[in-house]
């Protein structure tokens, strides 16, 4: 009797303590999935301005494309205006309109971000932006001087209008002159402008800024149509930290660098930013040594490099140069060994950085290269206006590097030649259009490069590439150079040895050009000398890869 007690009282107490159990549990989870719920409403306002600023920025983009509002006024007041897109974890709408009296700009983006959805939203945010959108409606904008020879100006013309802070013709020191350096009067437009309608106004000659397009390289990069041209020892840099003067330098490749054995080797190479463009101060620094993990340079001082960007190794010469006759033709070589294997095959071009520019003294023809022992052994080739050793000469310490260079060669149909029918190539270098062999002829080919575009040699050079919407020559921070006064009896065969269909573009470099026929120039300076004719084509509107500036962005939360 006193164990059936026992027993009922156990039982008694292990069905309380089950309940209590599954109370506790129970409260447990409610407030579990409470606090769940509050977070995901805690994120839900951030997750619908994500949205908003995604379909302001989809705003933009379809303005620039097809030129054309969704409301027909300056007011976003029909549901007809906006357009919806879904995408995770919610939607938004985008109506675009013209700017009202109080807003600034060319175009306004309003754009309304929803969580989950339109119709039974947690969270509203809505996010208007009022953007100077450009387009290419210039011959030339000209983000500081536009500098041309007076010398040549009654063969000269720009039919197109003009936009530059600085015009210098007459080379008295003195810029903007109006007659002088240039006009707006139809009797007297300088640079001239051939009208080729009768009593059509005359392009315009303004001086002032304008919101300067943005090119965007990695569309470029990754267009499927690309092709892209690399080169050795470059990859794109993961990680940056700075500390005591110096710059440790992570690539995303494991063992970037190569077996530990090598390291000491890059001692004293340097690590360039290519993505920056030309080989000048801040976008190189020397190599001290490698860190253990095989793939982190520590430079020798501090740079402001980003993550995502490319670095490339250019080697130190490390043994005297010897400048040698090339049996009886009058010609050079320069040979000289490289610590390191470095791929530099024959055809391509090396450059002394160290020397500074693009002289015939500063950069050769690779004729031979070898490698053995991490030691790569290479002669270069200059070029026959070479005739004694440049003063100063190429020195042990001296910095050079790989140049990626196009001859008539690569315009060969028959080979499917790098220039014949290839879209856009991606160059991950400075590129060399070497014209000395023979005449550079494209077929349905633009060029985009990393590093300078740079023209040598008196033969023609002809980019065509319509009708495909590549600009003809493009880079974002290089300077694109053609200083040699092509070959010809007049100025029209010399004119014909410099054509281009389409855009020469740099978004932050300078443009230099000894003789030119083309449609358009963008460019932070523009130099013009010998005989230029630009013809502007509307079809320019119509490039792509290309982004505008926005002058203005406000949020509001609903």
């Amino acid at each position: 009797m006193r164990g059936s007690a026992v027993s009922g009282a156990t039982l008694i107490i292990v069905i309380f303590i089950m309940l209590l159990f599954g109370v506790l549990g129970w409260s447990l989870a409610v407030m579990q999935a409470g606090m769940y719920e509050s977070s995901l409403r805690a994120i839900a306002p951030d997750q619908a301005l994500n949205l908003a600023e995604a379909g302001a920025r989809w705003g933009i983009n379809e303005f620039i494309i097809n030129s054309t509002m969704s409301s027909s006024d300056d007011a976003c007041d029909s549901a007809a205006e906006w357009v919806t897109h879904t995408l995770y974890p919610g939607q938004y709408q985008v109506c675009t309109r013209s700017p009202q009296a109080a807003e600034s700009g060319s175009v306004v983006v309003e754009s309304i971000g929803y969580v989950p959805d339109v119709a039974a939203y947690q969270a509203k945010r809505r996010v208007k932006i009022m953007a100077s959108v450009g387009s290419f409606d210039r011959s030339m904008i000209v983000r500081d001087l536009f500098n041309w020879n007076d010398s040549i100006s009654s063969q000269s013309f720009i039919n197109g209008s003009m936009l530059c802070m600085y015009y210098e013709h007459n080379k008295n020191g003195v810029y903007n002159e109006e007659g002088l350096d240039y006009s707006n009067n139809a009797a007297d437009l300088l640079p001239r402008s051939n009208r080729l309608r009768p009593g059509a106004n005359p392009p315009r000659r303004d001086v002032g800024q304008s919101i300067f397009p943005e090119i965007n390289m990695a569309f470029y990069e990754t267009d499927p149509k690309a092709t892209v041209l690399a080169q050795d020892y470059s990859g794109t840099i993961e990680n940056i930290t700075r500390a005591g003067g110096y710059s440790s330098v992570r690539m995303a490749r494991a063992n970037f660098f190569g077996d530990s054995s090598l390291w000491p080797k890059w001692r004293g190479h340097a690590l360039r930013n290519i993505s920056r463009g030309p080989w000048k101060t801040g976008n190189w620094k020397e190599i001290d040594h490698i860190e253990s993990d095989g793939r982190t340079a520590v430079l020798n001082g501090e740079v402001d490099w980003l993550e995502g960007e490319r670095a490339v190794m250019e080697p130190r010469i490390g043994t005297t140069p010897v400048f040698t006759e090339v049996g009886r033709t009058r010609t050079y070589t320069y040979s000289f060994t490289v610590n390191g294997t470095f791929n530099w095959p024959v055809g391509q071009a090396v450059r002394n950085f160290s020397r500074g520019g693009w002289n015939y003294t500063d950069w050769g023809e690779v004729v031979a290269s070898s490698s053995a022992n991490n030691v790569t052994s290479v002669k270069i080739l200059m070029d026959g206006s070479v005739q004694s050793e440049p003063s100063p000469p190429w020195r042990v310490g001296d910095w050079v590097g790989f140049v990626r260079r196009l001859t008539e060669d690569d315009c060969e149909w028959r080979s499917n030649g790098l220039l014949f029918n290839h879209n856009v190539l991606y160059v991950q270098s400075d590129v060399l259009f070497d014209t000395r062999p023979g005449n550079i002829n494209t077929h349905r080919t633009g060029v985009v490069c990393e590093g300078d575009a740079v023209i040598r040699g008196v033969n023609g050079i002809t980019l065509e590439k319509k009708p495909l919407l590549y600009p003809n020559l493009a880079t974002k921070y290089g300077n694109i150079y053609s200083p040699d006064t092509p070959s010809g009896n007049n100025y029209n065969q010399r004119l014909s040895k410099r054509n281009f269909d389409d855009i020469i573009f740099t978004e932050y470099g300078d443009i230099y050009f000894n003789y030119v026929d083309c449609m358009a120039m963008y460019g932070s300076n523009v130099t013009l000398a010998g005989v230029f004719q630009m013809r502007y084509d509307p079809d320019l509107t119509k490039l792509t890869g290309y982004a505008f500036g926005v002058s203005g962005m406000n949020w509001q939360e609903e």
